[in-house]
């Protein structure tokens, strides 16, 4: 049966997959945060909150930073015992990142939900603390010579997924699919990045994985 071998070399995530017998190539897990933590990813925060790993939709995971004006309350994990998900009890700007190095061509799949408060806006920053309004929930591919929070053209390589001004500000969990085929051979950066300025915005990620393509 098909072997999937992870290395972990200076925090790079190492992707390969063995095949024998011509048998179809497996889904290469990335993290479903069954672990019940966040090991492999690192987390810069700006503000109040972050990310974390929870197993109940109405119980906050660190009450401490929660607010309670506006109670804990999304989704149960969509996948398993275990999702991934910010929150906060003040404005802040929350990213999640790690790097992968991809041997081949691959589909990045993901599962993704979100409840807010308010209209979301897209300006062209991650910094909370700027003039107007910042509520957005993004992830991205970018540089890993890039700074975190940039979204600079030159820095983003593409764009897998991103709130609109015409979203609601709820989004049950949902499947986002991104052909990583491009960047074959590549060491790219997956970035999950959250602000909110405006009110609470609690976005949540599961099931994180790479189908390969083609082989």
């Amino acid at each position: 049966m098909p072997r999937i071998l992870f290395r972990s070399i200076l925090g790079i995530i190492v992707l390969s997959t063995t095949l024998r017998g011509g048998q179809a190539p497996q889904p290469i897990p990335i993290d479903d945060f069954e672990s019940g933590a966040l090991a492999g990813w690192t987390v810069k925060v700006n503000g109040a909150g972050g990310w974390f790993v929870y197993n109940k939709g109405k119980t906050a995971p660190d009450p401490s930073k929660s607010d309670p004006n506006v109670p804990f309350d999304v989704p149960d994990p969509p996948q398993g015992k275990f999702a991934a998900v910010t929150d906060m009890n003040g404005p802040g700007s929350r990213i999640m990142y790690r790097d992968l190095k991809l041997d081949g061509r691959y589909t990045l799949q993901m599962i993704v939900f979100f409840v807010g408060v308010g209209r979301f806006t897209s300006p062209e920053t991650l910094d909370h603390d700027t003039i107007g309004a910042n509520q957005q929930f993004r992830i991205d591919l970018i540089t890993t010579a890039a700074p975190v929070d940039s979204v600079a053209k030159g820095d983003v390589l593409a764009n897998v997924f991103a709130t609109s001004p015409t979203d609601l500000d709820r989004r049950e969990p949902g499947a986002v699919t991104f052909d990583l085929s491009r960047w074959q051979g590549q060491t790219v950066r997956l970035r999950l990045a959250s602000v909110d300025n405006q009110g609470p915005l609690r976005a949540g990620v599961d099931n994180i994985r790479l189908e390969p393509i083609g082989r």
